[in-house]
């Protein structure tokens, strides 16, 4: 993926993250079909949106799914067989930020890790496979609004 795709990307994905937290019931089609067309402008391949409540988890490895968490959204993109494809996942856990960076360290510890920044309201995780065919960010922000608990964004990326 070249480095303006990859930004263009990144965006949008944020974007979808803020629609997801921001969306109701009735507005939530449109919404994915606005978010599908976007990711698939910038990327030039499929994409698919899924917002709001019972949000399949299902394509992202076991490893990478946070016991008990609720889905938030899903967009999956492919591009080509070259440069692969990929999804980012959100989702909601009660549980605090720093229960939740653990786990994902130690199932990334086998993994070789690119970046990892720990903030005031934020966790940052990027990891890469030994192939360098996977690769990974994770970004954990501390939820206020809602009594606690941890917002989990993951984007999961294989060639």
């Amino acid at each position: 993926m070249k480095n303006g795709s990859l930004i263009i990307l990144s965006l949008i994905l944020s974007l979808s993250l803020v629609v997801t937290l921001q969306c109701k019931r009735p507005g939530e089609r449109l919404a994915e079909k606005l978010l599908e067309k976007q990711i698939e402008r910038g990327t030039g391949g499929k994409a698919t949106v899924d917002l709001g409540s019972g949000v399949d988890l299902s394509g992202l490895p076991d490893a990478f799914r946070y016991p008990g968490a609720r889905g938030v959204s899903r967009v999956q993109y492919a591009e080509d067989k070259e440069k692969g494809s990929g999804a980012m996942y959100v989702m909601f856990s009660p549980d605090p930020r720093d229960r939740v960076a653990a786990h994902y360290r130690q199932a990334l510890s086998g993994w070789k890790q690119i970046l990892a920044m720990d903030m005031t309201d934020g966790t940052q995780l990027v990891y890469q496979s030994g192939s360098e065919k996977q690769h990974i960010s994770v970004t954990l922000t501390t939820e206020k609004d809602k009594g606690g608990g941890t917002n989990i964004a993951v984007i999961y990326h294989s060639k």
